[in-house]
């Protein structure tokens, strides 16, 4: 199966974006609640996204450890980064077509309540053109 991830990203102090565009072979899976991809970055590390029509949770396997993003359309979420501590993940748009195989995530990071980027996260997955 191929997943695509569109990552678009914007400093919010500068006018600064960038566009990445990921393409991996990985997998799918339904589970009892929601659903889940896995696949493998271009690092290396084993990528496990699960969710459902409420939030997703990405988590990377690293060689330090997991580092787990959770999205949530109705609550802000925290996580630790390494480098930069505690953040904010504040979800502003959470879209699941799981028929279509699309997922979209628009949201910021903040630390300390102060937001500095904005993210439009697009994963597509199909057996065929997605």
């Amino acid at each position: 199966m191929k997943i695509i991830i569109q990552n678009r990203i914007k400093m919010l102090d500068s006018k600064e974006e960038e566009l990445i565009h990921n393409e991996f072979d990985g997998t799918f899976k339904k589970l009892s609640q929601g659903s889940a991809l896995n696949y493998v970055n271009e690092e290396g590390e084993k990528v496990l996204l699960k969710f459902d029509e409420s939030g997703l949770s990405m988590s990377r396997y690293t060689a330090e450890g997991a580092l787990v993003m959770r999205f949530n359309r109705d609550l802000e979420t925290q996580m630790k980064f390494p480098g930069l501590g505690p953040l904010e993940l504040l979800t502003d748009q959470y879209h699941l077509d799981e028929a279509r195989g699309l997922l979209s995530v628009h949201y910021r990071l903040a630390q300390k309540g102060q937001a500095f980027s904005s993210y439009q996260l697009n994963i597509h997955w199909g057996e065929q053109n997605v």
